[in-house]
Formats: structure tokens, C-alpha cells, sequence
């Protein structure tokens, strides 16, 4: 098993706080390289990794971690984002906005499971209704669960064609 984390909860710094696993000698290793500075989660007995980046997927996704083999961080360990780094370059090398959008869209869509765009729907549909209540009244709000409303994941390539054929023409040279 390669070293993973899980993300925990974001510090009042700002930090994001996550759960450290791997094996015996990993976990060894991991902890070793953190110093003084290792902290261990009380109620699961976890190393925990403190770093600014998020990956894209669920909060329960368990993430590769990796070591720095060399430079001046070596020996220290972060968050494997090749995959993520990956896409930012296959979304950068499109030279039409409108493709470029399409294309995030459907990456977006891809790494956030039902599950996050739900609770994030009905986040951003109580977040309205205590607005609108309170611009309406002095009472106290009363929220309603919002039923979701997610749409399936489309067919990539189906976006992409209808996003070249809206796409402005290149002039001619």
C-alpha cells in the first residue's frame, strides 16, 4: 500500500488537515520526516499532513502522498497532483475559451461525485433562502430541505463537437 491521505477538516490558519495510512514502515518513515512537527489525531491514532492544496473528488477519497527525492525539499512528502497538474495542461493547450470551458466542465464533472454536488446544492439553496428572509422580515428563517438537482455526466465528446462548431473561426493570416 503507498502512503495516502484523507481530508480531515481545514485549520484556523487555513491549512487543510488530513489523515495519514500506509504500512508499518511507511507510517514509520512519514513520521521520522515530519520531526517536530508531527502531530498525531487523538481519536484515530493517525499522523496528520498539513497542506494548502485540495484535490478534486469526494472529502472521504483517500489520496496518494509522495516523497521528494531530492532539491531542497527532499525527503519531505505532498500530495501526488500529476493527475491534477495533467488536466490544467490538457485544458491549457486548447486554444478556443469556449472548448477550454466545455472541456473544465466536463473534467469538474467527472472528479465531483453526486454526492458533493448535492450537499453543495443544498448549500447554496438554504444559503438563498436565509437571504431571502432575511431581506423580507426580522423573524427567524425557517429552511426547507431543496430536493438536488444534479444532471448526469454527459458524453465528453458530445460537448466538445458542440463547443468547435459554436467556436469563433480563426482569422486568415
Amino acid at each position: 500500500m503507498a502512503l495516502q491521505a484523507k481530508f480531515k477538516t481545514i485549520t484556523s490558519g487555513g491549512s487543510n488537515c488530513y489523515y495519514v495510512r500506509g504500512t508499518e514502515t511507511e507510517i514509520q518513515d512519514f513520521c521520522a520526516s515530519q520531526g517536530e512537527y508531527l502531530r498525531i489525531d487523538e481519536e484515530s491514532g493517525l499522523p496528520l499532513f498539513y497542506s494548502s492544496t485540495v484535490l478534486p473528488g469526494d472529502i472521504d477519497d483517500w489520496h496518494p502522498l509522495v516523497k521528494s527525492t531530492g532539491g531542497p525539499r527532499k525527503g519531505t512528502y505532498s500530495l501526488d497532483t500529476r493527475v491534477l497538474r495533467f488536466r490544467e495542461a490538457q485544458i491549457k493547450s486548447i486554444r478556443s475559451e469556449v472548448l477550454q470551458d466545455k472541456v473544465a466542465t466536463q473534467i469538474a464533472q467527472q472528479n465531483w461525485s453526486t454526492k458533493v454536488a448535492s450537499s453543495t446544492a443544498n448549500a447554496v439553496a438554504a444559503l438563498r433562502a436565509l437571504t431571502v428572509a432575511d431581506e423580507t422580515s426580522e423573524t427567524e428563517a425557517q429552511v426547507e430541505p431543496v430536493e438536488p438537482q444534479v444532471e448526469p455526466v454527459a458524453d465528453p465528446t458530445t460537448d466538445i463537437v458542440d463547443a468547435v462548431k459554436g467556436a469563433p473561426k480563426a482569422p486568415k493570416p
